[in-house]
């Protein structure tokens, strides 16, 4: 059965690996099918957005945030080969 991954790539060149991160424990860095990949991948990206923000609320010194220009990650979904 093919498993997939999400991997989120960052404008300054940072990468977010589902796989890496998560691993395979309980199923939450893999997904069963392509759809249920793309379905966490455009959550996390969301999320992404939203830490942004609640860091540079916190502390705008360190975090700067600006909602006209802040650039979503892009997203890859990608077949793990067993």
């Amino acid at each position: 059965m093919a498993k997939y991954k999400y991997v989120l790539k960052y404008s300054d060149g940072d990468t977010f690996d589902s796989y890496e991160e998560y691993g395979d424990d309980d199923f939450e860095g893999t997904f069963s099918s392509y759809d249920d990949a793309i379905d966490a991948a455009l959550d996390a990206v969301g999320s992404s957005r939203q830490g942004a923000e609640t860091l540079h609320m916190s502390n705008p010194g360190d975090y700067e945030y600006d909602e006209e220009n802040y650039e979503d990650p892009e997203y890859e979904v990608v077949q793990i080969e067993e």
